[in-house]
């Protein structure tokens, strides 16, 4: 029934119709080709943002000084976005095994760890009542900064021969 309605009906334009359409649609391609590139900047100056951040805790690591567990953003696009505390994203990154109890206390209570001498010498945390600090942090932390010491920085020659 209304397959023949639409058929039967004769179509009826606008003088000029078909342009203004054809005016409207390229309007939209190019708003939205705009919104795409806005995006695609926004996420790469968040990822710069965040890719800086962490070489920053690296150099830390590797110089001795206070890392603060700040959190840690990386955008696939505006709205799809991972957030990790950057303790444990260098801990990923390195492929530090960290239990999982040891995640959520990093996430939950650290706040900053000072490295001297190639070790991880003190602790800022948020402590609860009865609360303590997780001895599996030092083994994981202990194995970060040897991982990192063993890293070659990123503008030093290899011996590679």
């Amino acid at each position: 029934m209304v397959d023949g309605y639409i058929i039967s009906r004769p179509p009826y334009f606008k003088k000029g119709s078909n342009e203004a359409a054809g005016a409207a649609l390229a309007e939209e391609s190019a708003r939205r080709i705009r919104a795409a590139e806005e995006e695609k900047a926004y996420c790469e100056a968040q990822n710069k943002e965040a890719e800086e951040m962490v070489s920053a805790a690296i150099q830390i690591i590797r110089e001795d000084g206070i890392l603060r567990n700040t959190t840690v953003v990386f955008y696939q696009s505006r709205y799809h976005f991972s957030a990790y505390s950057i303790v444990n994203y260098l801990m990923r990154l390195h492929y530090v095994s960290v239990p999982l109890r040891t995640q959520g206390w990093i996430n939950d209570k650290l706040h900053s760890a000072t490295i001297e001498d190639g070790k991880c010498e003190h602790l800022q945390y948020y402590r609860a009542q009865n609360g303590r600090v997780s001895q599996k942090f030092f083994d994981c932390m202990r194995e970060l900064i040897q991982a990192v010491a063993e890293q070659t920085p990123v503008g030093e020659p290899t011996n590679a021969a």
